[in-house]
């Protein structure tokens, strides 16, 4: 059994912000304490789609998910999806057979970080036609599937403009419009910098009347010390994200699941 990221008796200032957290391990499944979740106030979970797990995994996951009321999103996908779109369609068709056969998700969440490629300088417009078509792809299959679509961006897909067969704009309004939902990864440590940089994206959501989840990071990042909330004191942790609810009334996505547990142990 995974260890607990709190006792039921501790005080917690911030359990009651509704969150979200990702699950990448997903030979994890059986050991997540759910009701640690349900304390937290984590109303979502987004778990990697892994082909190879037998579908039974999937399906006691989310009946325990279900009982605690925790929605079950499909989590997928990898930088190389915007060389070669073809890789997201074996996934796309996945989550479609599944979804007609056992109904087990309440919607879909993709992670496609371009940006990560050696080639995204030189190919940077050809990359966003590509990563944008697959968004369209899975609109199309998650509308006729029933299934919410969400993607993370990162803050700064404010200041990238695109000018593609899309037409022209700025990355992060594109996939705003296109989804229901967004996690814009937020990766700062304090309160004030996660609503600064989150500024932009939060007006356009309002205005165009989409979900919008600030996600913070609790990973080891190499970046900088004020990047992630790793070996910060549990206490600063949940003040910071109280300041953060407190003004933007959004949910928080806390990046991942077992890095957000070790900041407990």
């Amino acid at each position: 059994m995974m260890t607990p990221m709190m006792t039921r008796s501790e005080a917690m200032i911030a359990k009651n912000i509704p969150k979200s957290t990702w699950i990448w391990d997903v030979s994890l499944l059986n050991d997540i304490d759910m009701e640690m979740l349900e304390v937290q106030h984590v109303t979502k979970v987004y778990v990697q789609v892994d082909t190879e797990l037998p579908i039974e995994e999937y399906i006691l996951f989310s009946e325990r998910a279900q009982q605690h009321h925790i929605a079950v999103y499909a989590l997928d996908g990898a930088s190389t999806w915007a060389q070669t779109p073809s890789q997201a369609q074996y996934t796309k068709k996945w989550i479609a057979q599944v979804q007609q056969q056992y109904q087990l998700f309440k919607g879909v969440h993709l992670d496609i970080e371009p940006y990560t490629l050696k080639t995204y300088e030189q190919q940077q417009q050809s990359l966003f036609e590509n990563y944008f078509a697959i968004l369209k792809s899975y609109r199309a299959m998650t509308n006729e599937q029933g299934l919410s679509l969400e993607a993370d961006i990162p803050f700064w897909y404010d200041e990238v403009w695109y000018d593609n067969r899309y037409g022209k704009g700025l990355v992060s309004q594109f996939v705003i419009r296109q989804t229901d939902e967004v996690a814009v990864m937020a990766y700062r440590d304090t309160a004030a910098a996660i609503l600064e940089i989150t500024k932009s994206e939060r007006a356009y959501a309002a205005k165009k009347e989409k979900s919008l989840t600030i996600a913070v990071e609790t990973h080891p990042s190499e970046e900088g010390d004020y990047i992630s909330f790793a070996n910060k004191t549990p206490a600063y942790f949940e003040q910071q994200l109280e300041n953060v609810y407190a003004q933007a009334q959004l949910p928080i996505g806390v990046h991942h699941l077992t890095s957000w547990q070790a900041l407990y142990k």
